[in-house]
Formats: C-alpha cells, structure tokens, sequence
C-alpha cells in the first residue's frame, strides 16, 4: 500500500510505502509518514490524500482513517474518513485534506 499526502500543485508533501503487515477486523494500526522539509498549511489547501494498493488475488479492504497533521507553528489539520472499500479493480482512493 501506499500514503501520499499531496499538496494542491501536486507535489508529495508526507509519504509511506510498505506492506503494514496483517490488519485484523476493528485494528487500529498508527502509520508514520516521511514528511518532506517545509510544508506550509498554505502548500496543503486543496491537497489530497491518495491511497494505492496491490492486492494479490480477489481482495477487497474497507477501512476508515484519520489523518492528523501538526505543523511547525502549532496549527493543526485533521482529516477523518469513515468509509473507503479499495479491491482488485478499485486500487486508487483520493480524499481532500480537511482544515
């Protein structure tokens, strides 16, 4: 799977590429993203959250996630996200980054 939080002109603002191991039914599995040096809260109005993943076979992840960003000057952005169902034919989910 990966985690791209993306900034408004494209660029990739926090990144993760693993694997995550096994996530059972009702897991709560924190992530840490590499977070690139100097990004605004400005550079991430209108970024994106951008999940990918690789299944192998017929598989099918529903998932909720929350998305916590703390910046240099003490704002914060939290982005939550109830419902996502990503499978074999559907490999790509993209949410707004809420401020």
């Amino acid at each position: 799977m990966s985690i791209k939080v993306v900034t408004a002109a494209g660029k990739t603002a926090a990144s993760a590429f693993d694997t995550f191991g096994r996530f059972g039914d009702g897991s709560v599995v924190p992530v840490g993203l590499l977070v690139r040096k100097n990004i605004t809260w400005d550079a991430l109005q209108g970024g994106t959250v951008r999940l990918h993943i690789q299944p192998n076979g017929d598989d099918t992840w529903k998932f909720g996630y929350r998305l916590d960003l703390t910046f240099d000057d003490g704002d914060v952005s939290q982005t939550i996200v109830n419902r996502v169902s990503m499978s074999e034919d559907n490999r790509d989910h993209t949410d707004p980054i809420e401020f």
